[in-house]
């Protein structure tokens, strides 16, 4: 069951009681409440040790690959931190 539905009206209010809200929707109060301050599930969050998403990774392969085919020597410098300012001293 998804908890944002469950706050619904009750989140529009200035303190939904949260007790009352996981009784009655049969939830636990603590994740309930973790919901209520944006806490975002273990499912929805990238991993420990993941910078980007599966879309971000593939468009930093594609930007990676485009790099690669107007770099004079073919292979572009991977993309990091310094990516905008080597580019500028380059073009």
């Amino acid at each position: 069951m998804a908890v944002m539905p469950t706050l619904g009206s009750e989140s529009r209010k200035k303190k939904p009681n949260l007790s009352a809200l996981a009784r009655e929707f049969c939830l636990q109060y603590d994740r309930l409440k973790a919901r209520s301050a944006s806490v975002q599930s273990k499912q929805s969050r990238l991993g420990a040790n993941q910078r980007f998403n599966a879309s971000q990774e593939q468009l930093q392969s594609t930007m990676q690959y485009i790099f690669d085919l107007v770099h004079p020597s073919g292979t572009a410098p991977p993309i990091g931190k310094g990516l905008v300012t080597r580019w500028l001293v380059w073009t």
